[in-house]
């Protein structure tokens, strides 16, 4: 189960910086997360997001000029929440990128 919720995130950062690649005239790079943050597997998913939070302060929220922006979603340790909330970030985030995603 855990390793699913870490694949999931994977793909959706994959997804994200593939997206983020062709949004040259975009200021901010988002990264979006959906993670278990209630539910069973709470402690993994609050865990991750500490430390992709941790990584943005200690590194800075910049990277090759563009801020980086994270959109954090709570699946509730539910696959089918998952699977919606990503397709929901794909679909709400992608309309806001240029149309070059």
């Amino acid at each position: 189960m855990l390793s699913r919720c870490i694949a999931r995130t994977i793909a959706i950062l994959g997804m994200t910086t593939a997206a983020a690649g062709g949004a040259n005239a975009q200021n901010a790079v988002k990264i979006g997360m959906v993670m278990p943050m209630t539910g069973t597997l709470a402690g993994a998913g609050q865990q991750v997001i500490a430390g992709a939070r941790l990584y943005i302060k200690q590194h800075g929220d910049t990277v090759a000029g563009k801020r980086i922006e994270l959109i954090i979603k709570d699946n509730a340790s539910s696959g089918e929440n998952g699977k919606r909330l990503i397709q929901e970030l794909i679909v709400n985030e992608r309309s806001t990128s240029s149309a070059a995603v």
